[in-house]
């Protein structure tokens, strides 16, 4: 499961609070805040002059706000077999095998038979058996027995029912020409004041679907509604 040093994960990022009723959300400089009250009664919030400081994510995940709500960008164990130990992601040699790295690529020595290659999701490869792309910071212990990386951050799609198709997040494909308005998804309204896109709504003029989190950039490729990831 990807980690969350701070909050929860909700399926795509690290979801970590809902402002109190009467305040909003918000970034600024790379750290998440909601405005003050002028009292800061989020559990580990802080008053810093202006408004409550809740934070500032790890160096590799982008802050950003949904629904008025306070996210950061997750990050998961990226290796078969590997998992967050409290510090750093940790892998684990199959009994009697011994991890290595090699062009890149993080091996295991064959463990003995009957299956020379336990790990799920690893194969052998004719010598030893292949685990995947060695992440940033990946770091074999004495004896190849334990390896130690960083979690990789993961490429999100926070907008409900949207997905991640390879290179963007696809959102729909509507009912009529979609378009771009001042950074928001939109398409043009079926029957006068229709909008039958779950989700969007009549704005009096179109069916509005989404406006992306900050950082994310909204547009149509071959009539379908898309936005950049989160990374």
């Amino acid at each position: 499961m990807p980690h969350c040093p701070r909050g929860t994960y909700d399926g795509a990022n690290c979801f970590v609070a809902t402002p109190p009723p009467g305040t909003s959300g918000f970034v600024y400089q790379g750290s998440l805040y909601y405005s003050t009250q002028p009292v800061c009664p989020l559990s580990g919030s802080t008053f810093d002059g202006a408004n409550c400081y809740f934070g500032k994510p790890p160096s590799d995940r982008k802050p950003f706000t949904y629904n008025d709500n306070l996210y950061y960008t997750s990050a998961s164990c990226s290796l078969p077999g590997s998992a967050w130990n409290g510090s750093a992601c940790l892998l684990v040699a199959p009994p009697g095998a011994q991890l290595f790295l090699h062009g890149g690529n993080v091996y295991s020595s064959k463990a003995p038979v009957p299956n020379p290659c336990p790990i799920p999701g690893t194969w052998f490869d004719g010598a030893n058996c292949y685990i995947g792309k060695a992440p940033a910071g990946f770091h074999a212990l004495i004896g190849g027995v334990n390896a130690v990386y960083s979690p990789t951050p993961t490429t999100s799609c926070p907008m409900p029912g949207s997905y991640y198709d390879g290179a963007n997040c696809f959102l729909a494909d509507p009912p009529t020409a979609g378009f771009v308005f001042q950074g928001g998804l939109y398409y043009g309204g079926v029957r006068s004041n229709q909008c039958p896109l779950p989700g969007s709504h009549y704005d009096g003029a179109n069916c509005f679907v989404y406006t992306p989190p900050a950082g994310s950039n909204a547009f149509i490729d071959r009539g379908n509604l898309y936005y950049s990831p989160q990374h």
